[in-house]
């Protein structure tokens, strides 16, 4: 944490605090005047104490820190090269003068436990003559001091320059900062990405400063030369009576970063960003949780940053619900420079007692929220972010990252990148590693308005991977099964299937003349199958019960379950289509499968039986199998035969069916199976899962977000949205009951706020 000291010549705006107790002459302020001309003005002193580097799974604590600690910040990230000071009256905030101090009257000073800047600046005669005008009575001369430290031109041209009208002056503590990062997607430009350039972080008040001023305006004589400012931040002892500013509840301006960081551990247990995450229990010992065997893994490659809101605040402010209100009402509680307070709940869960930073899309983010059809977001995804995760008019598609929408990184690079100085609780440090700065994103009340369009987030994409113990032939298979998950494995490792017997009832139709083809895979709770014949046998194996003839070489009945759920994913309401086989355990290397009919089954196209059967996933399997699509691109190309695919994938997503089709990397090279898990920020924890709290998904400026997976618990979202029956949607919530993957947070002000991923 660095402590600034400045000396700057310009006074902005007023605040009310306690002030000098001298008497004075009512009508001193009025009766003189500074003289005034080209070059004329006073000049003051001001310490700025740096940020002390708070960084925030964690919550707000009192104060609004967090409840995981602070992180130092880099030299990189407090050093000061200029600042904007702007002077405005008590609890009005009406603007007064505004200077801006350049390097070259900055000097570092660093002592053993803090480092600061000593600022030299000057204010105008004619500033200063129309402040005291305006007194009245014994009115004491108290002002607000709000500090920008490395502001954007945009703002030091903007104060420093403006000539406000009365009913005008209190509209700068709403101006707001537009940032647009990226690929120069819509043509846009590049604004203000130096808020977070090394040497040159934005910075602004923590709270509202008051300081007080010369009672007499005619003492400004004694500060007309730099080399003796009059001093906010220390006493003045050049003459009796004169403040002192250095008394307790004065002395330096705290700052704080105007962004927000991202860091990011490797969680994997071996450090390669490999998570197992099917597995079947060990035969030998199957209720041991810690013996479970590994059937499919995940490997975590590319993390892409989505909805990075493109404008915040230049100050902050607080409110009840975070909103200001419309046409200059402010709702109880609003409160410039405040602190974010925490939440607490009473006995009958009520959130109580906390408040909302306010954002300055608090109105559209409400209305987004309630009424997706006709806002200004759907005809253009930057209206509000940079790196939107949907497309217009609310469409969502994984191949965005392709496009350059999202800000996608490879994570072996981020895992490169610079050391954070965060010690955890455990004693651990420089764990994580530096990943990228990002703007403040808030959401305003009531939790609801917690969706998927307007959270800042994270999408990992990640490649299914056989296991070891798969490839080994460890699994614990069902005879009927015999060899799929080994073949499953090299399938998803990009290696050649062996060479299978054509009469392998799971998986017939994987073979093409002996050349293996990339199969399609499906998975439903927490099974993934190989191709579908597999997952259409484990239905039929799941809930026929057969009746032997006297020696068991034939079937003469059958008892079928249709209430079980791998049934009725697959055959629905609907019978069981005669041509099927019920198989029987035999030796390895034998498949003993019995013909046997559904007596449901009826192949009248017009019978009640068989249209309850066309309403089925096997149904729709079948036909875009009998159009000649099982093998080859399942997207694009003519409407007209895109329709039995589409059928298909309706159907299968209605059963909550997710459908794995293997593609090429983005570099063409690599094919695989690839899946997606998405992540949303959370700023605050209240520790209940797939249940929202108030500020639990937001970014909020000077804290770093601490990122680690810890854990994948099921396969991701599929590549191709229309795959997924669980795919985003404008009116999707940042949290459900659902956890695909647990993410610790660490919100270290930076505060440290520890995320644990869980996917």
């Amino acid at each position: 944490m660095k402590k600034l000291k400045a000396i700057f010549g310009s006074l902005l705006a007023a605040a009310l605090m306690v002030g000098c107790t001298d008497d004075i002459d009512p009508n001193s302020q009025n009766e003189n005047k500074l003289k005034e001309g080209d070059g004329e003005g006073y000049y003051m002193g001001l310490d700025i104490q740096m940020p002390t580097g708070n960084l925030s799974r964690s919550t707000t604590v009192e104060g609004g820190g967090s409840s995981d600690g602070t992180e130092v910040g880099s030299d990189a990230e407090n050093t000061v090269t200029n600042a904007l000071i702007i002077l405005a009256e008590p609890r009005t905030h009406a603007f007064i003068a505004a200077g801006e101090v350049t390097s070259s009257r900055l000097t570092s000073i660093t002592t053993a436990t803090k480092a600061s800047y000593k600022a030299v600046a000057k204010i105008s005669a004619t500033a200063l003559n129309d402040y005291y005008n305006e007194l009245t009575g014994d009115a004491e001369p108290i002002v607000e001091v709000f500090v920008f430290c490395n502001p954007t031109k945009w703002l030091v041209d903007k104060a420093v320059n403006w000539k406000p009208e009365d009913s005008e002056k209190t509209e700068w503590i709403d101006w707001e900062a537009l940032v647009y990062q990226g690929q120069g997607a819509n043509g846009q430009p590049d604004y203000n990405v130096g808020i977070w350039s090394p040497n040159s972080f934005l910075m602004n008040n923590v709270e509202i400063t008051t300081r007080a001023l010369p009672k007499n305006i005619l003492d400004w004589e004694l500060f007309d030369k730099a080399e003796n400012p009059f001093h906010l931040s220390e006493n003045n002892t050049v003459k009796e009576g004169l403040p002192n500013n250095g008394v307790a509840g004065r002395g330096a301006v705290k700052v704080e970063r105007s962004v927000a960081r991202f860091d990011f551990k490797d969680g994997s247990a071996n450090g390669d960003q490999v998570y197992n995450v099917l597995f079947q229990a060990d035969p030998t010992d199957p209720e041991n949780e810690d013996k479970k065997i590994p059937i499919v893994a995940v490997k975590l490659q590319k993390m892409c940053l989505v909805n990075m809101c493109n404008k915040f605040y230049f100050l902050p402010r607080v409110s009840n619900s975070g909103r200001n209100g419309n046409q200059g009402a402010r709702p109880t509680g609003w409160e410039l420079c405040g602190v974010e307070k925490p939440w607490g709940r009473n006995a009958e869960g009520t959130y109580l007692d906390g408040n909302y930073v306010v954002g300055p899309y608090a109105t559209q983010f409400s209305a987004l929220a309630t009424n997706w059809t006709g806002s200004e977001y759907s005809n253009n995804p930057y209206t509000y972010f940079n790196f939107p995760f949907f497309d217009e008019n609310g469409t969502f598609n994984n191949g965005t990252e392709a496009k350059n929408q999202w800000d996608t990184y490879d994570i072996a690079t981020v895992l490169k990148g610079a050391n954070d100085d965060y010690t955890d609780k455990k004693g651990n440090k420089n764990q994580y590693h530096v990943w990228r700065y990002v703007t403040e994103n808030i959401i305003p009340a009531p939790e609801t308005n917690q969706i998927n369009p307007i959270t800042t987030g994270i999408v990992f994409r990640a490649r299914l991977q056989g296991t070891q113990a798969a490839l080994n032939g460890e699994v614990n298979e069902e005879s009927w099964e015999e060899d799929v998950y080994k073949n499953l494995a090299l399938c998803l490792d990009g290696k050649p299937f062996q060479i299978r017997r054509i009469d392998h009832a799971a998986i017939t139709g994987v073979d093409n003349n002996g050349v293996s083809h990339d199969p399609i895979l499906y998975y439903l709770d927490g099974k993934l199958y190989f191709t579908w014949e597999h997952m259409r046998q484990a239905a039929i194996q799941a809930s026929v019960t057969p009746t032997w003839n006297a020696d068991s070489t034939a079937i003469l009945s059958v008892e079928i379950n249709r209430s079980n759920g791998i049934y009725r994913a697959v055959f629905g309401d609907g019978p069981i289509p005669a041509g099927q086989k019920y198989i029987k355990d035999g030796k390895k290397g034998q498949i003993n499968a019995f013909n046997f009919t559904d007596d449901r089954w009826d192949a009248d196209v017009n019978s009640a039986e068989y249209k309850l059967y066309e309403k089925s996933c096997d149904y729709a399997w079948a036909q875009w199998v009998a159009a000649g699509e099982y093998v080859g691109t399942l997207t694009g190309g003519d409407p007209e035969k895109m329709k039995p695919i589409t059928a298909m994938r309706k159907a299968m997503t209605a059963q909550n069916i997710y459908i794995y089709q293997s593609s090429l990397d983005p570099n063409q090279t690599n094919p695989g199976y690839y899946c997606y898990y998405y992540y949303w920020n959370r700023h605050n924890d209240n520790g209940l899962a797939g249940v929202m709290g108030p500020m639990e998904f937001d970014v909020v400026r000077n804290n770093v977000y601490k990122l680690s997976v810890d854990k994948v618990n099921r396969l991701g979202h599929p590549r191709i949205p229309e795959n997924d029956p669980d795919k985003p949607t404008t009116n999707t919530p940042d949290e459900s009951a659902d956890i695909y993957i647990d993410v610790i947070v660490e919100i270290a002000d930076w505060a440290v706020r520890l995320n644990s991923i869980v996917f």
